[in-house]
């Protein structure tokens, strides 16, 4: 879950940067969903967070927006193999 990733990352930060040193964060996906809980529990310890591509969405459960990406993905993933048949693992 986010908030142990988050508290376990502010452990780390305390033990390495010490007790007022702060944080840049980069974040894609999930690890922006964990930006977001890092601004929530321990914005004090954050210098900057930067959000690449998407961003984990936090007004739906996690169940809808999989089920919502599901079909596009799966139609994205069918056009890239038939582009690229040789790419299989």
């Amino acid at each position: 879950r986010a908030d142990s990733i988050v508290r376990d990352a502010e452990l780390v930060r305390k033990e390495i940067c010490g007790p007022d040193g702060k944080l840049t964060l980069l974040g894609q996906s999930y690890g922006g969903f964990c930006i977001l809980t890092y601004l929530s529990l321990f914005p004090e310890s954050l210098e900057r967070c930067l959000f690449t591509f998407g961003l984990a969405p936090v007004a739906r459960k996690v169940d809808e927006v999989y089920q919502a990406t599901y079909k596009r993905m799966a139609e994205r993933n069918k056009r890239f193999y038939s582009r690229y048949p040789e790419d299989v693992a």
